[in-house]
């Protein structure tokens, strides 16, 4: 009997954990921390796994391999890019495995099939061909200008990010409000490995050329190295936009500043925030933690926010499900009060049991 068992992230902003059993073997999916500080999956009843399959990097998806040892040490898959960004997990070399980016592979015997997810560089979906078919999406996105998305294909089963639950609103119109908010310069505070590089482009198509901290500059030069990780067609802008930099001159509160972490805790941004003050105009795009600086700004009132989507649309989860032809849908990382709607057009296909028993 095959089954997939959630450990966390159904029914709530909650970090990434699931386990497949399939075919003698026990996948996990994911496993990591937050996106609160210090919230892990509780793995006391998971027992012993076969591996750990990481769709990207991101700390909600990858920071709790430090729990391993509570699932039997078990040897971890991920793309190479992933793990350029996890260098110091705690994973022996001879425990990493490696993915395609997209393609066929095998995962401990399983026939399985990797795609880009859109969302981060390196990030993938899992496809396991038997029982019907089973994805697992990870983060996706189908709106950024620079991380390609690869289809998967049919499933019965699809385990899919609804982190937007409802939300339909187009990342085009974001940036608008976000383009229009940055008049007088802004300092743009986004996490790493993710929507920084796309976010610059966004500013060069309306004629601005931002100005990168230097761990979105590294990320763009990664990038470059890779021409499976991006849209190759933004190769010269990318490297016109490298040139363009200058770190002999100090930033300024009048710039147009992309840089890292996201919630101005660590990094680039928590620096400028000590220099600029009250003086920056700071602007945050994504999830943000209690007790972060960005929650303590957003609450006074002395920066804002405003939506940058790097997850599914309600109109994008709902076209996955359909292309995918699933029977079974299980919408990940959203409190179903802010997915009714989708919840509802889902209909007979929506899944939210802790354990679900696939076809045979």
């Amino acid at each position: 009997m095959a089954k997939l068992i959630n450990v966390s992230g159904l029914s709530g902003k909650m970090p990434a954990c699931f386990v497949l059993e399939m075919d003698g073997k026990r996948i996990m999916l994911d496993l990591g921390e937050g996106p609160e500080p210090g919230i892990y999956p509780d793995l006391a009843h998971v027992g012993d796994v076969d591996c750990i399959v990481l769709s990207h990097a991101h700390m909600d998806h990858a920071a709790a391999l430090h729990l391993r040892p509570q699932i039997g040490n078990p040897p971890v898959y991920a793309t190479r890019t992933t793990w350029s960004f996890l260098g110091d997990a705690p994973v022996a070399e001879a425990d990493r495995r490696f993915l395609p980016d997209q393609g066929a592979c095998l995962i401990e015997g399983l026939t399985a099939q990797t795609g880009r997810c859109g969302h981060s560089p390196g990030g993938i979906w899992v496809h396991f061909s038997d029982h019907g078919g089973v994805t697992y999406t990870g983060d996706w996105s189908v709106e950024s200008n620079l991380l390609p998305f690869d289809m998967p294909p049919v499933a019965d089963t699809l385990l899919t990010d609804a982190s937007y639950g409802d939300r339909d609103e187009a990342l085009e119109d974001q940036f608008s409000k976000i383009y229009d908010a940055c008049e007088d310069g802004a300092v743009l505070c986004v996490p790493s490995h993710g929507r920084g590089p796309e976010m610059a482009l966004a500013f060069l198509a309306r004629g601005h050329i931002p100005r990168l901290g230097k761990s979105i500059y590294a990320e763009i030069e990664q990038l470059l190295e890779n021409e499976t990780l991006y849209d190759v067609t933004q190769k010269p802008v990318l490297k016109a936009l490298l040139q363009q930099q200058d770190y002999n001159s100090a930033f300024s509160t009048t710039d147009i500043i992309i840089t890292t972490e996201a919630n101005a805790e660590s990094g680039h941004s928590a620096e400028l925030l000590a220099e600029f003050g009250a003086n920056g105009n700071f602007i945050f795009t994504g999830h943000v933690p209690d007790n972060t600086p960005a929650k303590t700004m957003l609450t006074n009132g002395t920066a804002q926010w405003f939506a940058w989507n790097v997850h599914p649309r309600q109109r994008d989860v709902i076209a996955i499900a359909d292309q995918t032809r699933a029977r079974f849908v299980l919408p990940a990382f959203v409190d179903p009060k802010k997915a009714e709607n989708l919840f509802t057009i889902l209909g007979e296909r929506l899944c939210c049991e802790q354990e679900l028993t696939l076809p045979e």
